[in-house]
C-alpha cells in the first residue's frame, strides 16, 4: 500500500511541481559585470536548447516590473539587454523576447527567442557563448535554462540555488 502512494506522489511531484530530470540548468557566470560594451560569456560546458522554452536569466536585484515595454529597477533606471547566443557552428540567435520574473526575493529579466525552440527533424542546437551588454551597468549572474513549460504549475523553471 505505502508503495503505490509513494509511486503516485513521485509522479504527481513530476507532472505539476517542477520536479523534472529534462529541465537543462546552467550557471553561465556568477557576478558578472555587464555594461555598454558586449561582454563574452564562456561557460566551462556547451548549452542545449533541447525543450519548447529555452531562455538566458539575467538575476538582477532591484528588478521592479516590467510596464509598456520597460524594465524599471528600483533606482527608477529603465534598464535595457541585449542578449545573443552563438551555437557551437557560429549561428548567433538574438533574445528579443525579455520579461521580468520573480521567485521568491530574486528577480530575473528573462530573455528567450521563438527561434531556440527544437526542430522535430533535428537535434537540439548546442551552443557555446553568450554576448551581452546593459545599460545602465549592473552586476548580474546569469543562467541558461531550457525546459518544457507544461511540466511546471506556472509555466516557468526556477534556475536553482547558487
Amino acid at each position: 500500500m505505502s508503495r503505490s502512494i509513494v509511486v503516485f506522489l513521485v509522479v504527481s511531484m513530476g507532472m505539476g511541481c517542477g520536479v523534472n530530470t529534462r529541465v537543462e540548468r546552467l550557471v553561465i557566470a556568477r557576478h558578472a559585470t555587464l555594461g555598454q560594451e558586449w561582454v563574452r560569456l564562456e561557460p566551462n560546458a556547451s548549452f542545449f536548447a533541447s525543450g519548447p522554452r529555452s531562455e538566458v536569466l539575467v538575476e538582477i536585484p532591484g528588478v521592479v516590473s516590467d510596464r509598456l515595454g520597460t524594465i524599471q529597477l528600483h533606482s527608477g533606471a529603465t534598464l535595457t539587454l541585449d542578449v545573443v547566443v552563438v551555437s557551437q557552428s557560429g549561428e548567433r540567435v538574438r533574445l528579443r523576447d525579455e520579461h521580468v520574473l520573480t521567485f521568491g526575493p530574486r528577480s530575473f529579466v528573462s530573455a528567450s527567442s521563438p527561434l531556440l525552440k527544437p526542430d522535430g527533424s533535428k537535434a537540439p542546437l548546442e551552443f557555446a557563448q553568450v554576448f551581452i551588454r546593459s545599460r545602465p551597468d549592473i552586476v548580474a549572474t546569469v543562467y541558461w535554462l531550457s525546459y518544457d513549460p507544461r511540466d511546471f504549475k506556472d509555466g516557468a523553471a526556477f534556475p536553482g540555488e547558487d
